[in-house]
């Protein structure tokens, strides 16, 4: 019969000491040390040409199989069979692998014949490439896009444009991450893979400040004299009541209403009241006054119920401006 031999070990797990079996306490302590010990490594901005062919194809990222992608880059001409035999035996690359790296560095050459190894490049660049050899080289891409949102969940946070630069100096053009990018699923090569030099660019965060507001002309721009004839000639005719589309008082805020457009009550005002201002005028300030209906649609008040509705009407309606207004939406959505 075997005996369970049990120890007593400080569990770095529970913060206590704990009787288990050693091997298992020993590999739980150990497991435990090694994930806290992990660091989360933040992914750069910018990639050579053979980091990205590593990063596409989860390549293995040691010192000497760094090496010997850059030499694949250089040496693009060598056949497969000579690439794969000149690798060192401890690499891990296979031979599919090397092939693999050939074809996309073959199907490249043209579009990217300068890029050297050693040459940093937009992380966004790159993406852009690996769009297009998923839409039009069915390559498998899934790597390239986990470490492209891990980076623009990052640091990316900050980079809203990418601008092409001219002697990395002037800027041509600019695009927004995801425009840029989208153009690399364009069929012809020539259009997917840009040849310019392209750089990220950070968002600059200005404060906005809010316009101030100019006092209101209370004359609405007709002059003094002006409007205050204009009101007289309205007061005068509600005491009248000699124009039948015009009724007093029962728009809103107490405003006047006539069942027409502004140009036919200014033609009935000049004729009956002799007015000074013209129709440019008259249209500016006539709105103070009286609520027009040129769709001939002013609704018909028979009694009390009906004035009451109508009053509710305007009263809801300038609630529904308040609520719609753009000052209120700027202030929700904050």
């Amino acid at each position: 019969m075997r005996t369970l031999h049990l120890y007593k070990l400080w569990c770095v797990v529970c913060g206590v000491w704990c009787a288990a079996p050693i091997r298992q306490s020993l590999k739980v302590a150990i497991n435990y040390l090694v994930n806290s010990m992990k660091i989360k490594t933040s992914i750069e901005s910018e990639w050579t040409y053979s980091e990205f062919i590593t990063v596409l194809l989860s390549l293995d990222r040691s010192t000497e199989a760094q090496q010997y992608l850059e030499w694949l880059l250089e040496n693009q001409t060598s056949t497969v069979t000579e690439k794969f035999r000149r690798r060192d035996k401890e690499i891990n690359l296979s031979l599919g692998q090397v092939s693999r790296i050939s074809r996309i560095t073959d199907y490249l050459s043209e579009s990217i014949p300068s890029y050297t190894t050693d040459r940093k490049l937009s992380i966004v660049f790159w993406m852009r490439v690996g769009i297009h050899l998923s839409a039009h080289y069915s390559e498998n891409i899934d790597n390239l896009i986990k470490n492209y949102c891990e980076w623009k969940d990052d640091q990316g946070r900050d980079y809203v444009l990418i601008a092409k630069q001219k002697n990395n100096t002037s800027k041509d053009a600019s695009y927004s991450l995801d425009a840029f990018i989208s153009r690399g699923a364009f069929k012809d090569k020539s259009k997917a893979i840009p040849e310019e030099n392209w750089k990220i660019i950070k968002a600059t965060l200005l404060e906005i400040k809010p316009k101030s507001k100019k006092q209101k002309d209370p004359f609405q721009g007709i002059g003094k004299n002006k409007y205050t004839e204009l009101k007289k000639v309205i007061e005068i005719e509600i005491e009248r009541s000699s124009i039948n589309n015009l009724r007093s008082k029962t728009g809103p805020s107490g405003k006047c209403e006539y069942n027409s457009n502004r140009e036919e009550l200014y033609r009935e005002l000049l004729e009956k009241y002799k007015l000074t201002l013209t129709i440019s005028s008259f249209k500016k300030a006539i709105g103070d006054f009286v609520k027009c209906y040129p769709k001939l649609n002013m609704p018909n008040i028979k009694n009390k119920k009906d004035a009451f509705l109508h009053q509710q009407s305007h009263k809801n309606e300038e609630e529904r401006k308040k609520i719609t207004s753009l000052d209120n939406i700027k202030r929700l959505s904050e």
